[in-house]
C-alpha cells in the first residue's frame, strides 16, 4: 500500500492542486508450515493436524494430500488482514498408509504455476498382522503321513516384532520339546508327519503396539499304504524299494518286480484306493555280435575284402524280452531291416554287400537291436576294409631318345592300390633291378626309382613299368615305350662274300664292304 501524490503548482499565492493514491498488489504465499507434525502415528488413532500459510494476497488456498490423493479438511480460518490462512485436518491412519507421503500445500489462484508445500513420509505403527501358509510344495489340505510339512508365518509389523510363538493345539511348540519339529524364525518344519501331528497350528507375535495372531491351520493327515500283488510294500522289507511320502521308487527294476502296484490312503472320513497298475518289465537286448561269411567274429574292422567281391555280414542279438528288432544302418540310413530267429533263439540279420568297390572303403555299418524306447539300443559299429587294385601306373620321367652310355634315372608311380602296389621295371621282357622305392603315409601311392645306362643293343627294345597287387595275381597295369638309343656310327670292314681267304691271287677282283651301324 505504497502512497503516491501528484501535485501541480504555478504560484506561491495559492495551495497547489494535487491527488493522492495507494498501490495494491496480488502476492504469492510466502510460507506454508504444518504446525502440528506427527512423525510416528498409531494405526486407528484419530489425529488433528494444523497447516498455516502466510504472505498471500488474496488469502492462500490450503489443501491436504496423502499419497498424491486430495484429502478433505474439517475447517479453515483467515486473519483479519487476510495474510494468514490456517487449515485443520482430522486424520485416522491405517496400516495401508504406512510409507505414504502426507503434505499441505498453499497456492494463490492468481499464480497457478506457484505452489508451496510442507510434509513428511507417514510412519504408521501397528500391532503384528499374521497369516499362516503351507509351504509351496504342499498342494492340498490333506497331507500324507510320512511327508515333510512346512509352515510359514507371514508377518507384517511396525515396529519389528519382539516375540514370535508357534502354537499346536493352543500349546507352545518348539524344537526342544517336540521331536521332529524344527522352528527357525518365522518357519516351522515337521519331518515325517504322523497321526500325532493332527490338530491346530497357529503363530503369534508381539511388538510395542500390541500382539497379533494368525488364523488357525488344521491340515488333515492321511495314512498311505503301498501294495505289491496285494501285499504291503515298504523300504525295510523290499530291497531296492524306496517309499517316501506319496512316491515309490524301485531301483534297478528286474523280472521280480512284474506284478500289480496300488496305493491306499485313509483319513478321518474313510479309506480310498487307486486303480491297479500292472507293471510289465522289458528286458533290453544285452548285446549284438557280428560275423563275416567265414564265421570270424568282427569287433571293429571287417576284412580286408577284395575289390569286386560280394560279402555277407551276419549280426546276431542275444536276449531281450520281447524279442528285439535287428537292423543294419549305413550312417544314418537303414541298410537292411530283415531279420529272423535262428533255431538257437538268436535274432539274426544278414546284410549282403554285392560287388564291393573302392567307394565302399571304410564304409561304416552299425548293427542295432532294440525292443523298447525306454533304453538305448544295443549296437556295434564296424568299418569295411578292402584290398584294392592299382588304379593307375605312370612313368613320370619318360625319355624317348637316349644316348648310349649315358646314365638315366627314371621314376614310376602307381596310385590306388591297397595294400601298396608292387612296382617292377622290364626291358625286352627281362626284369630290371630298381634302386629305391617310397610309399605315401596312407599307403595309396608307391613311387619306384630306376638307374639305367642304355647300350646300343637296347635300341628298339620295350622299356616298361608294371604295377600289381599280390592279392589280385591276374591283374596288372603297365606303362612304357620302345627304347630309341642314339649312338655314334659303329663300322666294320669286311671282304666281299666271294673272297674266301685273306690271300688273294694277283689278277683277282677284290670286293670290300663297310658295314655301318
Amino acid at each position: 500500500m505504497t502512497v503516491l501524490t501528484c501535485q501541480a503548482s504555478n504560484t506561491n499565492l495559492t495551495v497547489p492542486a494535487s491527488q493522492t493514491i495507494a498501490i495494491d498488489l496480488n502476492l504469492k504465499p510466502k510460507e506454508v508450515r504444518i504446525l502440528t507434525p506427527v512423525y510416528n502415528m498409531s494405526a486407528g488413532e484419530r489425529l488433528e493436524l494444523v497447516c498455516q500459510s502466510s504472505g498471500s494476497r488474496p488469502p492462500a488456498k490450503i489443501q491436504w494430500w496423502k499419497g498424491g490423493a486430495l484429502m478433505e479438511h474439517i475447517g479453515e480460518s483467515t486473519s483479519d488482514d487476510g495474510s494468514v490462512t490456517t487449515n485443520f485436518l482430522a486424520f485416522v491412519p491405517s496400516v495401508d498408509d504406512n510409507g505414504k507421503a502426507l503434505s499441505c500445500s498453499a497456492t494463490n489462484p492468481t499464480f497457478p504455476a506457484f505452489k508451496l508445500e510442507d510434509g513428511w513420509k507417514i510412519n504408521v505403527l501397528y500391532a503384528p498382522l499374521l497369516s499362516l501358509i503351507l509351504g509351496a510344495s504342499i498342494q492340498h489340505q490333506e497331507i500324507l503321513e510320512g511327508s515333510d510339512v512346512y509352515f510359514e508365518c507371514n508377518i507384517q509389523a511396525n515396529p519389528a516384532i519382539s516375540e514370535l510363538v508357534w502354537l499346536f493345539n493352543d500349546q507352545p511348540l518348539n524344537s526342544e520339546s517336540s521331536p521332529g519339529v524344527q522352528v527357525r524364525n518365522n518357519s516351522l518344519l515337521i519331518r515325517s508327519v504322523s497321526k500325532v501331528h493332527r490338530g491346530k497350528f497357529q503363530c503369534q507375535a508381539a511388538n510395542a503396539e500390541g500382539r497379533g495372531e494368525s488364523e488357525v491351520a488344521n491340515p488333515a493327515i492321511s495314512e498311505l499304504v503301498w501294495l505289491f500283488n496285494d501285499q504291503p510294500l515298504n523300504s525295510e522289507s523290499s530291497p531296492g524299494v524306496q517309499v517316501r511320502n506319496n512316491s515309490l521308487l524301485i531301483r534297478s527294476v528286474s523280472k521280480v518286480h512284474r506284478g500289480k502296484f496300488q496305493c491306499q490312503a485313509a483319513n478321518a472320513e474313510g479309506r480310498g484306493e487307486s486303480e491297479v497298475v500292472n507293471l510289465k518289465i522289458h528286458l533290453p537286448a544285452s548285446k549284438v555280435i557280428i560275423f563275416d561269411g567265414s564265421g570270424n567274429r568282427i569287433s571293429d574292422i571287417a576284412g580286408p575284402f577284395n575289390e569286386d567281391s560280394s560279402v555277407n555280414l551276419t549280426c546276431d542279438s542275444d536276449g531281450g524280452n520281447p524279442p528285439p528288432v535287428v537292423k543294419w544302418w549305413r550312417g544314418s540310413t537303414i541298410a537292411d531291416e530283415s531279420y529272423y530267429t535262428t533255431p538257437k533263439g538268436f535274432i539274426r540279420n544278414v546284410i549282403q554287400l554285392p560287388r564291393l568297390s573302392r567307394d565302399d572303403l571304410m564304409t561304416v555299418l552299425t548293427c542295432q537291436a532294440s525292443n523298447t524306447n525306454l533304453t538305448v539300443p544295443a549296437s556295434q559299429t564296424i568299418a569295411i576294409d578292402l584290398n584294392l587294385k592299382p588304379k593307375e601306373v605312370r612313368i613320370l620321367t619318360p625319355v624317348y631318345n637316349m644316348s648310349a652310355g649315358e646314365r638315366l634315372e627314371l621314376v614310376c608311380q602307381s596310385s590306388g592300390s591297397r595294400p601298396p602296389a608292387k612296382i617292377q621295371w622290364w626291358k625286352g621282357g627281362a626284369l630290371m633291378e630298381h634302386i629305391g622305392e617310397s610309399t605315401s603315409d596312407d599307403g595309396s601311392v608307391t613311387t619306384n626309382f630306376l638307374a639305367f645306362v642304355p647300350s646300343v643293343d637296347d635300341n628298339g627294345k620295350a622299356l616298361s613299368c608294371s604295377a600289381t597287387n599280390p592279392t589280385f595275381p591276374a591283374f596288372k597295369l603297365e606303362d612304357g615305350w620302345k627304347i630309341n638309343v642314339l649312338y655314334a656310327p659303329l663300322l666294320s670292314l669286311i671282304l666281299g662274300a666271294s673272297i674266301q681267304h685273306q690271300e688273294i691271287l694277283e689278277g683277282s677282283d677284290v670286293y670290300f664292304e663297310c658295314n655301318i651301324q
